[in-house]
């Protein structure tokens, strides 16, 4: 790409945000027209078609919604287990001013 000259950083940050807009923009277009090409030549009926879509994301939001309540899970047990620990050094810090 040949280097462009810009009087301010101004307009050499729209003219960056315009290209990716239009980037952004032709990629959609193109998804969007592979999409309709792949389901027009699609071996099988619209109503299966739609089931299997539907299907693919349910299984894919479910393993989704089970790894994230997993990680959920740890971190909270990790946090759970340094405010136990920083209680502990809280108590040992307090008895120690105390004396």
């Amino acid at each position: 790409m040949p280097s462009r000259i810009y009087y301010s950083e101004e307009a050499e940050q729209l003219a960056r945000k315009q290209q990716v807009l239009q980037i952004t923009l032709f990629m959609l277009i193109g998804l969007s027209i592979g999409t309709v090409i792949a389901l027009l030549f699609a071996p099988q009926k619209g109503k299966d078609t739609r089931k299997d879509i539907s299907k693919e994301l349910g299984d894919t939001f479910g393993s989704g919604r089970d790894s994230t309540s997993d990680m959920v899970k740890d971190t909270v047990k990790k946090l759970e287990d340094q405010y136990k620990s920083l209680r502990s050094e809280m108590d040992k810090l307090v008895s120690n001013v105390r004396n």
